[in-house]
Protein backbone atom coordinates (compact mmCIF):
# COMPACT_ATOMS: atom_id res chain seq x y z
CA UNK A 1 0.00 0.00 0.00
CA UNK A 2 3.48 2.34 -0.55
CA UNK A 3 2.35 2.98 3.47
CA UNK A 4 6.78 3.09 3.79
CA UNK A 5 6.52 6.56 1.53
CA UNK A 6 4.78 7.81 4.99
CA UNK A 7 6.68 5.90 7.33
CA UNK A 8 10.17 6.18 6.41
CA UNK A 9 9.60 9.90 6.71
CA UNK A 10 8.72 9.27 10.21
CA UNK A 11 11.41 7.15 11.00
CA UNK A 12 13.71 9.47 9.79
CA UNK A 13 13.05 12.41 11.89
CA UNK A 14 11.82 10.16 15.12
CA UNK A 15 13.97 9.54 18.23
CA UNK A 16 14.10 6.22 19.33
CA UNK A 17 10.76 6.17 21.67
CA UNK A 18 9.13 7.16 18.51
CA UNK A 19 10.52 4.67 16.44
CA UNK A 20 9.35 2.04 18.25
CA UNK A 21 5.75 3.46 17.70
CA UNK A 22 6.19 3.53 13.70
CA UNK A 23 7.66 0.37 13.65
CA UNK A 24 4.94 -1.61 15.81
CA UNK A 25 1.95 0.44 14.21
CA UNK A 26 3.42 -0.40 10.66
CA UNK A 27 3.62 -4.78 11.45
CA UNK A 28 0.18 -3.62 12.97
CA UNK A 29 -1.18 -2.60 9.66
CA UNK A 30 0.88 -5.29 7.15
CA UNK A 31 -0.65 -8.45 9.36
CA UNK A 32 -4.06 -6.64 8.80
CA UNK A 33 -3.11 -6.78 4.89
CA UNK A 34 -2.06 -10.00 5.07
CA UNK A 35 -5.58 -11.17 6.55
CA UNK A 36 -7.90 -9.22 3.93
CA UNK A 37 -5.10 -9.97 1.28
CA UNK A 38 -4.74 -14.19 1.85
CA UNK A 39 -7.86 -15.27 1.24
CA UNK A 40 -8.31 -13.48 -2.58
CA UNK A 41 -4.86 -14.00 -3.40
CA UNK A 42 -5.26 -18.08 -2.63
CA UNK A 43 -8.23 -17.90 -5.62
CA UNK A 44 -5.23 -18.19 -7.44
CA UNK A 45 -4.84 -21.62 -6.71
CA UNK A 46 -8.63 -22.57 -6.65
CA UNK A 47 -8.78 -20.99 -10.29
CA UNK A 48 -5.98 -23.26 -11.02
CA UNK A 49 -3.34 -20.54 -12.32
CA UNK A 50 -0.87 -21.94 -9.75
CA UNK A 51 -0.84 -25.82 -9.23
CA UNK A 52 -1.59 -26.05 -5.35
CA UNK A 53 1.95 -27.72 -5.21
CA UNK A 54 3.39 -24.23 -5.26
CA UNK A 55 1.00 -23.15 -2.50
CA UNK A 56 3.33 -23.23 0.41
CA UNK A 57 6.12 -21.82 -1.30
CA UNK A 58 4.04 -18.68 -2.64
CA UNK A 59 2.48 -17.65 0.99
CA UNK A 60 6.33 -17.60 1.98
CA UNK A 61 7.80 -16.01 -0.45
CA UNK A 62 4.96 -13.38 -0.05
CA UNK A 63 5.65 -12.62 3.96
CA UNK A 64 9.41 -13.42 3.39
CA UNK A 65 9.45 -10.82 0.35
CA UNK A 66 7.54 -8.51 1.73
CA UNK A 67 8.76 -8.33 4.97
CA UNK A 68 12.56 -8.51 4.34
CA UNK A 69 11.81 -5.15 1.95
CA UNK A 70 10.08 -3.54 4.66
CA UNK A 71 13.22 -4.27 6.67
CA UNK A 72 15.74 -2.98 3.92
CA UNK A 73 13.60 0.20 4.22
CA UNK A 74 13.74 0.76 7.87
CA UNK A 75 17.36 -0.05 7.83
CA UNK A 76 17.20 2.98 4.84
CA UNK A 77 15.57 5.52 6.67
CA UNK A 78 17.71 4.62 9.74
CA UNK A 79 20.90 5.07 8.25
CA UNK A 80 22.05 1.73 8.45
CA UNK A 81 23.36 1.99 5.16
CA UNK A 82 25.47 -1.18 5.06
CA UNK A 83 23.07 -3.75 7.37
CA UNK A 84 20.29 -2.15 4.40
CA UNK A 85 22.87 -3.20 1.78
CA UNK A 86 23.23 -6.57 3.08
CA UNK A 87 19.96 -7.37 3.59
CA UNK A 88 18.92 -6.32 -0.53
CA UNK A 89 22.43 -8.58 -1.09
CA UNK A 90 21.09 -11.72 0.59
CA UNK A 91 17.42 -11.60 -0.13
CA UNK A 92 18.06 -10.79 -4.05
CA UNK A 93 21.39 -12.32 -4.84
CA UNK A 94 22.96 -14.59 -2.23
CA UNK A 95 20.34 -17.45 -2.81
CA UNK A 96 21.54 -17.36 -6.33
CA UNK A 97 25.21 -17.35 -5.46
CA UNK A 98 24.41 -20.62 -3.61
CA UNK A 99 22.33 -22.41 -5.89
CA UNK A 100 23.74 -21.77 -8.94
CA UNK A 101 26.80 -24.30 -8.64
CA UNK A 102 24.40 -26.79 -7.90
CA UNK A 103 22.82 -26.27 -10.60
CA UNK A 104 25.41 -26.40 -12.87
CA UNK A 105 26.91 -29.42 -11.08
CA UNK A 106 23.48 -32.07 -11.43
CA UNK A 107 20.62 -32.00 -13.58
CA UNK A 108 18.95 -33.58 -10.21
CA UNK A 109 18.18 -29.53 -8.88
CA UNK A 110 16.97 -28.73 -12.18
CA UNK A 111 13.24 -28.19 -10.63
CA UNK A 112 11.07 -25.37 -9.70
CA UNK A 113 11.12 -26.63 -6.17
CA UNK A 114 14.83 -26.54 -6.04
CA UNK A 115 14.90 -22.69 -7.14
CA UNK A 116 11.75 -21.88 -4.83
CA UNK A 117 13.89 -23.59 -1.99
CA UNK A 118 16.95 -21.44 -2.09
CA UNK A 119 14.57 -18.21 -2.83
CA UNK A 120 12.70 -18.85 -0.06
CA UNK A 121 16.03 -19.27 2.43
CA UNK A 122 17.21 -16.45 0.85
CA UNK A 123 14.79 -14.18 2.29
CA UNK A 124 14.76 -16.07 5.27
CA UNK A 125 18.15 -15.31 5.65
CA UNK A 126 17.88 -11.53 5.44
CA UNK A 127 14.90 -11.03 7.64
CA UNK A 128 16.88 -13.14 10.17
CA UNK A 129 19.74 -10.73 9.87
CA UNK A 130 17.47 -7.48 9.36
CA UNK A 131 15.51 -8.25 12.84
CA UNK A 132 19.01 -8.76 14.67
CA UNK A 133 20.20 -5.01 13.13
CA UNK A 134 16.94 -4.09 14.14
CA UNK A 135 17.00 -5.83 17.64
CA UNK A 136 16.65 -2.65 19.82
CA UNK A 137 13.82 -0.90 17.48
CA UNK A 138 11.92 -4.26 18.39
CA UNK A 139 12.23 -4.15 22.12
CA UNK A 140 10.96 -0.72 21.99
CA UNK A 141 8.55 -1.34 19.52
CA UNK A 142 6.49 -4.29 21.95
CA UNK A 143 5.76 -1.66 24.83
CA UNK A 144 4.16 0.89 21.73
CA UNK A 145 0.76 1.83 21.61
CA UNK A 146 -1.09 1.00 18.30
CA UNK A 147 -2.59 4.20 16.97
CA UNK A 148 -5.32 3.55 14.43
CA UNK A 149 -5.51 7.43 13.47
CA UNK A 150 -1.79 7.58 12.86
CA UNK A 151 -2.93 4.56 10.39
CA UNK A 152 -5.57 6.35 9.00
CA UNK A 153 -3.68 9.44 8.05
CA UNK A 154 -0.90 7.74 6.85
CA UNK A 155 -3.18 5.51 4.22
CA UNK A 156 -4.73 8.74 3.17
CA UNK A 157 -1.68 10.36 2.19
CA UNK A 158 -0.43 7.56 0.71
CA UNK A 159 -3.59 6.15 -1.57
CA UNK A 160 -3.19 8.44 -4.49
CA UNK A 161 0.83 7.22 -4.89
CA UNK A 162 -0.59 3.60 -4.00
CA UNK A 163 -3.09 3.56 -6.99
CA UNK A 164 -0.22 5.48 -9.26
CA UNK A 165 2.13 2.33 -8.43
CA UNK A 166 -0.76 0.02 -9.27
CA UNK A 167 -0.61 1.45 -12.68
CA UNK A 168 3.24 1.59 -13.67
CA UNK A 169 3.32 -1.96 -11.78
CA UNK A 170 0.97 -2.82 -14.86
CA UNK A 171 2.82 -1.21 -17.21
CA UNK A 172 6.14 -2.88 -16.31
CA UNK A 173 4.04 -6.76 -16.09
CA UNK A 174 2.29 -5.94 -19.87
CA UNK A 175 5.39 -5.00 -21.58
CA UNK A 176 6.10 -8.51 -21.74
CA UNK A 177 2.91 -9.77 -23.11
CA UNK A 178 3.28 -6.32 -25.85
CA UNK A 179 6.16 -7.97 -26.87
CA UNK A 180 5.14 -11.01 -27.45
CA UNK A 181 1.46 -9.71 -29.33
CA UNK A 182 3.97 -7.56 -31.95
CA UNK A 183 6.84 -9.61 -32.06
CA UNK A 184 6.34 -13.16 -31.28
CA UNK A 185 6.67 -15.87 -28.58
CA UNK A 186 10.79 -15.63 -29.51
CA UNK A 187 11.03 -11.95 -28.75
CA UNK A 188 10.45 -12.02 -25.26
CA UNK A 189 13.03 -14.06 -24.01
CA UNK A 190 16.23 -11.99 -24.95
CA UNK A 191 13.54 -8.49 -23.55
CA UNK A 192 13.15 -10.42 -20.57
CA UNK A 193 16.65 -11.37 -20.01
CA UNK A 194 17.42 -7.56 -21.25
CA UNK A 195 14.93 -6.27 -18.62
CA UNK A 196 16.01 -8.23 -15.90
CA UNK A 197 20.32 -6.59 -16.84
CA UNK A 198 18.80 -3.10 -16.62
CA UNK A 199 17.13 -3.73 -13.81
CA UNK A 200 20.02 -4.75 -11.33
CA UNK A 201 21.92 -2.41 -12.46
CA UNK A 202 19.27 0.15 -11.51
CA UNK A 203 19.26 -1.89 -7.88
CA UNK A 204 23.32 -1.28 -7.70
CA UNK A 205 22.89 2.42 -8.24
CA UNK A 206 19.63 2.49 -5.72
CA UNK A 207 22.15 0.27 -3.22
CA UNK A 208 25.05 2.52 -3.84
CA UNK A 209 23.84 5.74 -3.86
CA UNK A 210 20.03 6.34 -3.29
CA UNK A 211 19.68 4.56 0.37
CA UNK A 212 22.43 6.79 1.81
CA UNK A 213 20.92 10.11 0.09
CA UNK A 214 17.37 10.08 0.91
CA UNK A 215 17.52 9.93 4.83
CA UNK A 216 19.82 13.05 4.68
CA UNK A 217 17.07 14.98 2.57
CA UNK A 218 14.33 14.00 4.27
CA UNK A 219 16.69 15.73 7.70
CA UNK A 220 17.57 18.32 5.32
CA UNK A 221 13.84 19.26 4.89
CA UNK A 222 12.66 18.66 8.48
CA UNK A 223 15.41 20.73 9.64
CA UNK A 224 14.64 23.83 7.00
CA UNK A 225 18.43 23.56 5.72
CA UNK A 226 17.30 23.98 1.83
CA UNK A 227 20.85 25.11 0.86
CA UNK A 228 22.35 21.72 1.97
CA UNK A 229 18.98 20.20 0.71
CA UNK A 230 20.33 21.33 -3.04
CA UNK A 231 24.11 20.54 -2.31
CA UNK A 232 23.31 16.64 -1.28
CA UNK A 233 21.27 16.51 -4.41
CA UNK A 234 23.83 18.16 -6.64
CA UNK A 235 26.23 15.68 -4.78
CA UNK A 236 23.46 12.56 -4.95
CA UNK A 237 22.89 12.86 -9.04
CA UNK A 238 26.31 13.16 -9.84
CA UNK A 239 27.43 9.71 -8.24
CA UNK A 240 23.69 7.76 -9.60
CA UNK A 241 24.99 8.82 -12.95
CA UNK A 242 28.71 8.15 -12.69
CA UNK A 243 27.57 4.55 -10.74
CA UNK A 244 25.18 3.64 -13.71
CA UNK A 245 27.39 4.51 -16.88
CA UNK A 246 30.53 2.79 -14.59
CA UNK A 247 28.02 -0.24 -13.98
CA UNK A 248 26.03 0.10 -17.92
CA UNK A 249 29.65 -0.39 -19.14
CA UNK A 250 30.35 -3.37 -17.69
CA UNK A 251 27.09 -4.78 -17.71
CA UNK A 252 27.18 -4.02 -22.14
CA UNK A 253 30.10 -5.68 -22.20
CA UNK A 254 29.67 -9.02 -20.53
CA UNK A 255 26.09 -9.41 -21.69
CA UNK A 256 27.26 -9.16 -25.48
CA UNK A 257 30.35 -11.63 -24.58
CA UNK A 258 27.47 -13.99 -22.87
CA UNK A 259 25.65 -13.83 -26.31
CA UNK A 260 28.45 -14.62 -28.40
CA UNK A 261 29.15 -17.69 -26.16
CA UNK A 262 25.81 -18.74 -26.09
CA UNK A 263 25.72 -18.40 -29.77
CA UNK A 264 22.15 -17.81 -30.17
CA UNK A 265 20.84 -15.60 -33.14
CA UNK A 266 17.78 -14.90 -30.96
CA UNK A 267 19.99 -12.87 -29.08
CA UNK A 268 22.99 -11.60 -31.22
CA UNK A 269 20.14 -10.02 -33.84
CA UNK A 270 18.38 -8.53 -30.63
CA UNK A 271 21.23 -5.88 -29.25
CA UNK A 272 19.21 -2.59 -31.37
CA UNK A 273 16.61 -3.54 -28.66
CA UNK A 274 19.35 -4.47 -25.63
CA UNK A 275 20.67 -0.96 -26.38
CA UNK A 276 17.39 0.58 -26.25
CA UNK A 277 16.34 -0.91 -22.80
CA UNK A 278 19.78 -0.04 -21.37
CA UNK A 279 18.92 3.91 -22.73
CA UNK A 280 15.09 3.35 -20.69
CA UNK A 281 17.42 1.99 -17.88
CA UNK A 282 19.59 5.35 -17.93
CA UNK A 283 16.67 7.97 -18.32
CA UNK A 284 14.99 5.83 -14.98
CA UNK A 285 18.00 6.19 -12.97
CA UNK A 286 17.82 10.02 -14.09
CA UNK A 287 14.08 10.20 -12.97
CA UNK A 288 14.40 8.41 -9.94
CA UNK A 289 16.56 11.47 -8.46
CA UNK A 290 14.34 14.10 -8.30
CA UNK A 291 11.55 11.54 -7.74
CA UNK A 292 13.59 11.04 -3.93
CA UNK A 293 13.94 14.59 -3.54
CA UNK A 294 9.92 15.51 -4.14
CA UNK A 295 9.39 12.31 -1.56
CA UNK A 296 11.69 14.11 0.56
CA UNK A 297 9.68 17.22 -0.14
CA UNK A 298 6.45 15.08 0.34
CA UNK A 299 5.34 15.98 -3.06
CA UNK A 300 4.06 12.66 -3.25
CA UNK A 301 0.83 13.28 -4.75
CA UNK A 302 3.05 15.40 -7.66
CA UNK A 303 5.00 11.93 -8.01
CA UNK A 304 1.64 10.10 -8.57
CA UNK A 305 0.14 12.18 -11.12
CA UNK A 306 3.21 11.98 -13.30
CA UNK A 307 2.97 8.02 -12.83
CA UNK A 308 -0.75 7.91 -13.67
CA UNK A 309 0.51 10.10 -17.05
CA UNK A 310 3.74 7.99 -17.87
CA UNK A 311 1.45 4.92 -17.97
CA UNK A 312 -1.30 6.63 -20.56
CA UNK A 313 1.69 7.62 -22.65
CA UNK A 314 3.25 4.03 -22.81
CA UNK A 315 0.07 2.22 -24.15
CA UNK A 316 -0.24 4.90 -26.51
CA UNK A 317 3.26 4.82 -27.55
CA UNK A 318 3.27 0.94 -28.06
CA UNK A 319 0.20 0.87 -30.00
CA UNK A 320 0.83 3.89 -31.96
CA UNK A 321 4.33 2.24 -33.28
CA UNK A 322 3.71 -1.45 -32.60
CA UNK A 323 2.09 -2.40 -36.32
CA UNK A 324 4.76 -0.15 -37.59
CA UNK A 325 8.18 -1.42 -35.76
CA UNK A 326 6.78 -4.19 -33.73
CA UNK A 327 8.57 -5.47 -30.34
CA UNK A 328 10.81 -2.24 -30.90
CA UNK A 329 7.95 -0.39 -29.79
CA UNK A 330 8.07 -1.48 -26.50
CA UNK A 331 11.68 -0.64 -25.97
CA UNK A 332 10.99 2.81 -27.78
CA UNK A 333 7.97 3.20 -25.37
CA UNK A 334 9.78 2.91 -22.18
CA UNK A 335 12.89 5.77 -23.40
CA UNK A 336 9.82 8.18 -24.00
CA UNK A 337 8.45 7.33 -20.57
CA UNK A 338 11.43 7.51 -18.72
CA UNK A 339 12.77 10.40 -20.46
CA UNK A 340 9.44 12.20 -19.41
CA UNK A 341 9.28 11.32 -16.36
CA UNK A 342 12.98 12.58 -15.65
CA UNK A 343 12.08 15.88 -17.47
CA UNK A 344 8.66 16.10 -15.54
CA UNK A 345 9.98 15.64 -12.21
CA UNK A 346 12.95 17.49 -12.47
CA UNK A 347 10.61 20.70 -13.48
CA UNK A 348 8.32 19.93 -10.29
CA UNK A 349 11.40 19.66 -8.11
CA UNK A 350 12.82 22.75 -9.52
CA UNK A 351 9.38 24.60 -8.72
CA UNK A 352 8.94 23.05 -5.24
CA UNK A 353 12.51 24.22 -4.04
CA UNK A 354 12.27 27.55 -5.85
CA UNK A 355 9.18 28.06 -3.57
CA UNK A 356 10.56 27.27 -0.48
CA UNK A 357 13.65 28.89 -0.47
CA UNK A 358 11.14 32.32 -1.02
CA UNK A 359 9.04 31.01 1.44
CA UNK A 360 12.12 30.46 4.05
CA UNK A 361 13.64 34.19 2.88
CA UNK A 362 10.23 35.78 3.84
CA UNK A 363 10.40 34.15 7.14
CA UNK A 364 14.01 34.84 7.79
CA UNK A 365 12.92 39.09 6.35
Amino acid sequence: MEFHVYSSRELIVSGNDRRGFVLKNNIMLYFLSYIISFPLLSLIFFLNLIPFDYLFYFFLLVIVEHFSLELYRVLTALSRNLSASIVLFVKSAFWFVLAAPLFFYSKTFHSLHFILGFWLLGGFLACCYGLYELRDLVGLSLRAQIDKDWIRQGLKKTSLFYFSTIFVVLMLSADRFLVNYFGGIIQVAPYVVFIGVANAMISLVEAGVFVFYYPKLVAAVFEVRFFDFQNLYKKMSAQAVLSFFAFSILSAFFTIFAFRYLGKAVYLNSKMMFFLVLLSSFFKVLSMIPQYALTALKRDNWIATINFISVVLFFLIVFGLGFWIEEMSVPVALVVVYFFQWFTKQKACQACLSFRYKSLAGEIK
